[in-house]
């Protein structure tokens, strides 16, 4: 799909917004955790890689959507 040049424009200025939202909002972990969350790791693989227990992984990624979703809302 080719998108318009004003699509496009504020498709990208959402990127940055998501970005930096990301950055001033995520903790380290649940920055990792989401990293490799969406590459398609299972949060089984996830644990493993950052040596930590699949519920812990579990809540990191619980913790991300809330936040996610609150950028979202806006």
């Amino acid at each position: 799909t080719i998108l318009e040049p004003e699509d496009a424009l504020l498709a990208r200025e959402q990127e940055k917004e998501m970005e930096a939202y990301i950055k001033n909002n995520l903790t380290i972990k649940e920055k990792h955790v989401l990293s490799l969350y969406l590459k398609g790791l299972s949060y089984s693989e996830i644990a493993k890689r950052l040596n930590q227990n699949t519920k812990s992984v579990d809540n990191a990624i619980s913790r991300t959507k809330k936040k996610l979703s609150k950028f979202f809302e806006v």
